[in-house]
């Protein structure tokens, strides 16, 4: 088959014009519902800088699975910090997984404040429940500590 040199770098001729099939526009209603169970870049901590002057100015909370260093802020925001010594790399994402899902979940109920969580020394095997048990359990203590500065 031979190409006219008019054509020769155009990928399509000009006798068949294709348009892009148009897609289905979905509902506002079920993109907030899509929206609302996201993990967004404004819930997460994301800066070495942040992360630093977490580790110098804050208050810490131990619980069965994790070690929380936590300040206060305006809304819930995450980072996860893991070590190798904890595991190879296939164990240490699992347990961010498992932490960012916890977190997600737990959103609403959480605090407004910065927490970075480290997975507790000598931990052998971490379950999805018990991380959660333990970011609830971190709610209710920082609920009790902010009701007794306040009077």
């Amino acid at each position: 088959m031979r190409i006219s040199q008019k054509n020769v770098y155009c990928r399509r001729t000009q006798s068949d014009p294709k348009t892009a099939p148009k897609r289905a526009k979905t509902p506002s209603c079920l993109i907030r519902k899509k929206l609302r169970n996201r993990f967004p870049k404004s819930a997460r901590i994301l800066k070495r800088k942040e992360f630093l002057a977490l580790g110098k100015n804050s208050e810490r909370f131990v619980g069965d699975q994790l070690f929380i260093q936590y300040q206060e802020s305006s809304t819930p925001k995450l980072g996860i910090t893991t070590v190798r010594k904890f595991g190879n790399a296939i164990k240490r994402n699992a347990f961010k997984r498992s932490v960012r899902e916890a977190f997600r979940l737990t959103f609403s109920s959480l605090p407004p404040c910065k927490m970075v969580i480290f997975p507790k020394k000598g931990l052998e095997t971490f379950s999805f429940q018990k991380i959660s048990e333990d970011l609830k359990e971190f709610s209710l203590e920082y609920i009790e500590r902010c009701a007794t500065k306040s009077s």
